[in-house]
């Protein structure tokens, strides 16, 4: 058996090393996309709009696809502008060093908290979904990372639906109130500097077509089955992400890697991920741009999430639950609404 040490050592060390590869892999990966650095990943829009808020202007009008804006992003500007006060600290760096730091600190973070479950479970790192993450410099591995983090909890703020999700997935009072309150002095930075922000936020988020729950698709209403493994946090986990509205994107699927048990159940969880991508891939440029939406959903469900739900009702109903709600539960029961499931 190895010394203490090393064993308490270990995660630390992994944590640091994959840190340090993913701000190389997004640095140097950035580097080959746009030799001036101004690759257009999704941190990159969020950088310029804190930087414009902090000059005075209004980030809404300076990105997006419409002419004459400052930042040309194939998207507009869908944060509130509470995830971008949040990104103030980070727009005084130049953007390929703010870019390699947002994606580093979390990829550390999600790393260490992994390896402490298990030896296997770092191997989820290997899913494209973690890939696309690090590499698009999206929030779910930052999300993840915070959700199981517990002082690190309140900055689930930073992106609204993941809060939403983890909430619903942990069932946790004590991350409620931290998200609670990052958010509402995050909110009370925003107005101070915008107070009127939102209505052009939500006109931004009403075009936002592809966010969408994936239980809106036919094949998603299956994930319901999860509810009669409601004691669980990989059920919980499975059934938040069909919920919440996401993009039909691999790097949403990172929070399922809390699904495997063993080893082997997360290579074939990577090896779904993989899958999915190139389904997805060879599937997207064939169809309607209309229609492209529900056919990601669609790899997406089959491929990664249907088989996750075949693991998790495999397992009994059993897990730590808050006594709220178990008592929530035991009234909804006694009422004949809610599934019983053998323990």
């Amino acid at each position: 058996m190895p010394p203490r040490s090393s064993r308490a050592s270990g995660p630390l060390l992994l944590a640091l090393g994959v840190g340090l590869a993913a701000a190389a892999f997004v640095w140097f990966g950035a580097q080959r996309v746009t030799p001036n650095g101004d690759a257009r990943s999704d941190f990159d829009h969020l950088w310029f709009a804190a930087r414009v808020l902090w000059s005075g202007g209004d980030p809404y009008a300076a990105i997006g696809p419409h002419a004459g804006a400052a930042f040309r992003f194939q998207w507009p500007l869908y944060y509130p502008l509470t995830t971008v006060v949040a990104v103030l600290p980070l727009a005084a760096l130049p953007l390929p060093v703010a870019r390699a730091l947002f994606v580093a600190a979390p990829a550390a973070l999600l790393t260490w908290q992994l390896a402490r479950r298990s030896r296997w479970h770092p191997l989820g790192l290997l899913s494209y979904g973690v890939i696309d993450a690090l590499g698009a410099a999206q929030w779910s591995v930052l999300t993840t990372a915070a959700a199981l983090t517990p002082v690190a909890g309140g900055l689930l703020a930073l992106k609204p639906q993941a809060a939403l999700a983890w909430v619903l997935a942990t069932l946790s009072p004590r991350l409620l109130r931290d998200v609670a309150i990052v958010g509402l002095a995050l909110l009370a930075v925003s107005l101070w500097l915008d107070p009127a922000w939102i209505g052009r936020w939500l006109h931004a988020v009403s075009t936002a077509t592809h966010v969408r729950p994936l239980i809106v698709r036919p094949l998603a209403w299956p994930l319901l089955l999860a509810l009669s493994r409601w004691r669980r946090l990989d059920a919980r986990v499975l059934l938040a992400t069909a919920l919440v509205p996401i993009t039909p994107a691999p790097y949403e699927l990172v929070p399922l890697l809390l699904v495997p048990r063993s080893r082997v159940q997360m290579l074939a969880l990577v090896s779904c991920t993989w899958i999915a991508y190139a389904v997805q891939y060879q599937l997207v440029v064939h169809v309607a741009m209309a229609r492209r939406v529900g056919v990601a959903q669609d790899a997406l469900l089959a491929l990664v999430l249907l088989p996750a739900l075949v693991l998790v009702l495999r397992r009994p109903n059993v897990g730590a639950v808050p006594p709220w709600a178990a008592d929530a539960a035991h009234w909804l029961r006694t009422r004949g609404r809610l599934p019983t499931a053998a323990p």
